[in-house]
């Protein structure tokens, strides 16, 4: 009787490691397997959610731009950078215009072709760029070059550049107050380089400080 018990706690102790074993070797893997399945769910769910932030945050900002009148904007603005035809003559005008305004006189203009550059323009150590909110050079005999301060890399797409070269006449706190009208302009300027002359002028009895300061001036439009 003693034999026959031992030999069943035997084999029931066979049969428990057996299921264990069995349990161990495929209800594992596949509980990991479901774990695996509910992250990816998980990660699926979360990019779906980003995926609907992103549509309503477009669509609030289409819908805040068509209340500001974007449409009627958009047409008045890509108009000063379109090549065409007359984008010479409207760049000669506008240049005469802020030189007007800051109190100088526009002595000379002439212009260069269209030129194609890249949509992605890389700085050189070679060639130096200025925007017009760089600082103004002292009023003397001088070329200025500074490096680039990045504004090209910000353009993109099929891009014609015009190089200009102005010649200006006036004081020097009347050409600050030009290089100060053309940084506020919608119209991307990249001076070149500026070149100073001192003259003296007499008007009446005073006489003024006037200097020539010639530019070259690169626009770009596409």
């Amino acid at each position: 009787m003693e034999k026959n018990n031992t030999i069943i706690l035997i084999v029931s102790g066979l049969i428990l490691i057996l299921s264990v074993g069995v349990i161990y070797f495929l209800a594992i893997p596949a509980y990991k397997e479901v774990g695996i399945q509910d992250q990816q769910i998980s990660q699926i769910k979360s990019q779906i959610e980003a995926k609907k932030n992103y549509y309503i945050a477009i669509d609030s900002q289409s819908k805040a731009l068509e209340d500001a009148g974007w449409v009627e904007k958009k047409k008045s603005i890509e108009v000063n950078f379109t090549s065409t035809p007359f984008y010479i003559p409207k760049m000669n005008n506008f240049f005469q215009t802020v030189v007007t305004a800051s109190g100088m006189n526009l002595s000379n203009i002439t212009s260069s072709s269209f030129t194609p550059v890249k949509s992605v323009v890389e700085s050189k150590s070679t060639e130096s760029d200025i925007k017009t909110k760089a600082s103004v050079p002292s009023p003397q005999n001088e070329n200025t070059q500074q490096s680039a301060t990045g504004y090209l890399n910000q353009l993109q797409g099929p891009i014609n550049k015009t190089s200009f070269n102005i010649a200006v006449m006036g004081t020097y706190n009347s050409f600050k107050r030009f290089l100060s009208d053309l940084e506020t302009q919608t119209r991307i300027v990249t001076v070149k380089s500026i070149s100073v002359s001192s003259s003296n002028q007499s008007s009446g009895k005073k006489s003024l400080n006037t200097s020539l300061f010639n530019l070259v001036v690169d626009t770009y439009s596409y």
